[in-house]
């Protein structure tokens, strides 16, 4: 199962906050916390990273009790942009997997 974070955007800043969430609450046990996620950005040779942070874990009502996330804030306008969880960041459960690409 690759892992598939979602980005949401904080209105009114250049914040994006990208959530993790385990598809079942046993994995979500073990968990991703401190675990890295990069934000990376589009190029013509592929997608390069730009920041990378750690996951802490988040509960909330929108985005469930085991959720983990982390804040990216992009200053630069236009860039296209996609959440990517790493292989040793998404073992053993997940396969490396990356969120929808937005601009921003």
């Amino acid at each position: 199962l690759p892992a598939r974070p979602q980005v949401a955007r904080i209105s009114g800043t250049r914040t994006w906050v990208a959530h993790v969430t385990p598809a079942t609450p046993t994995t979500g046990q073990v968990g991703f916390q401190g675990k890295t996620i990069e934000l990376q950005r589009s190029t013509p040779g592929g997608w390069v990273r730009v920041r990378s942070a750690r996951l802490a874990r988040k509960a909330s009502l929108r985005w469930g009790a085991f959720n983990y996330q982390a804040r990216f804030t992009v200053p630069t306008r236009g860039l296209r942009l996609r959440a990517y969880l790493p292989a040793p960041s998404a073992a053993p459960c997940y396969r490396p997997g990356g969120s929808e690409p937005w601009r921003s």
